[in-house]
């Protein structure tokens, strides 16, 4: 029995530059996300493509890591591409768990999420304790 599922924590960014340079960020909320998961003991990665990426670049990490959760870090500009390559994913695998967080994400909006896609959570503002103790409920 493992202690915990495998988590993959994946945003989508712009490229570097643009105007005022201001449009590729480190993904740093997931950097403390998985800081935090792997003090508990979680096998986490980080996948922080550019925008671009197409669908084989994840599948490709996907296959490699083989995760039991994946945590998608959603912002307004990166939304439709995000829910796009989730749906991908559920389609091509069909026994990882979706959830998703991110600075866009509210009250107002999280259920319409869930009606778009099979996204198993949504989780809204800092989501340190309560994503561990997700994942901590998924343990085999």
């Amino acid at each position: 029995m493992k202690a915990h599922p495998r988590v993959l924590l994946t945003k989508f960014d712009k490229p570097a530059g643009g105007a005022l340079h201001l449009s590729y960020s480190e993904p740093i909320g997931l950097c403390y996300l998985a800081a935090y998961l792997r003090e508990k003991g979680v096998e986490c990665r980080i996948a922080h493509l550019i925008h671009d990426a197409s669908y084989n670049t994840l599948k490709q990490i996907l296959d490699e890591f083989q995760p039991d959760i994946i945590g998608f870090s959603v912002r307004n500009f990166n939304y439709p591409l995000t829910l796009e390559h989730i749906k991908a994913v559920q389609n091509e695998f069909p026994d990882i768990s979706i959830a998703i967080g991110g600075e866009c994400i509210t009250q107002a909006n999280a259920a319409d999420i869930g009606k778009q896609t099979d996204i198993e959570v949504v989780f809204i503002n800092d989501a340190e304790h309560s994503f561990y103790e997700y994942v901590s409920s998924r343990a085999a």
